[in-house]
């Protein structure tokens, strides 16, 4: 049995990343598992807000996948952006958790493409 069959995508998820990737409506989205299935658990809509926001409000005990989208300005001039699919496993979170999250991951990575994987540093 594959990730996409134990953990799948609600009918939630699609639009939101969606809104982000497309239309550029959301600066960050938290996925969490509910139910063995991935859901928004929160969107962070406001565009001023930075990384830094989005360590601030993250929990020191859930397991959450984050798509972040990063703006910034090429060596040439050029505005331009990218995603980051950031997972979050916090050392307080239970390892049933962790394993969920990280035998999950596949599953989100497929419903959310064009994103570039990155690790989180414990706090």
């Amino acid at each position: 049995m594959s990730a996409a069959e134990l953990y799948p995508c609600d009918d939630t998820v699609v639009p939101a990343f969606n809104n982000l990737k497309l239309r550029h409506k959301h600066k960050w989205i938290c996925f969490c598992i509910a139910d063995n299935k991935h859901t928004v658990k929160s969107v962070e809509s406001d565009m001023k807000k930075t990384v830094h926001d989005l360590v601030a409000a993250l929990s020191d005990s859930e397991c959450l996948t984050i798509i972040f989208e990063y703006k910034y300005t090429t060596a040439d001039g050029r505005p331009t952006d990218k995603l980051f699919f950031i997972s979050w496993l916090p050392r307080a979170a239970s390892n049933p958790d962790k394993m969920m999250h990280t035998t999950a991951r596949p599953s989100i990575r497929a419903a959310c493409p064009g994103c570039v994987p990155v690790g989180s540093k414990v706090r």
